[in-house]
């Protein structure tokens, strides 16, 4: 009788043991996905400051483009005075 009750001690003790672990494990992954939802939640506000910075970048590429070939093969230059004509 002795030894039955013993084992059934054990047996009860590790259920708890494991019952507790689990609930551990199970906090511990409700933390990393939490962290995970987080990264993602940076990665693609980087991603849209990383998309925005190229059309800028390519905007500004096209306007210095623009501005060599006028000078370079159409001669064009930035006049050295301006004089406003009125019109009636």
């Amino acid at each position: 009788m002795k030894k039955r009750i013993r084992s059934l001690v054990t047996l009860y003790v590790l259920a708890a043991f494991f019952a507790v672990l689990s609930a551990g494990a199970a906090e511990q992954m409700r933390l990393l996905a939490g962290q995970l939802d987080a990264a993602w939640d940076e990665g693609d506000t980087k991603l849209q400051i990383y998309s925005r910075l190229l059309i800028e970048r390519s905007a500004l590429k096209s306007y210095a483009r623009l501005d060599a070939i006028a000078s370079e093969q159409l001669g064009m230059r930035y006049p050295d005075r301006i004089q406003w004509v009125y019109t009636s």
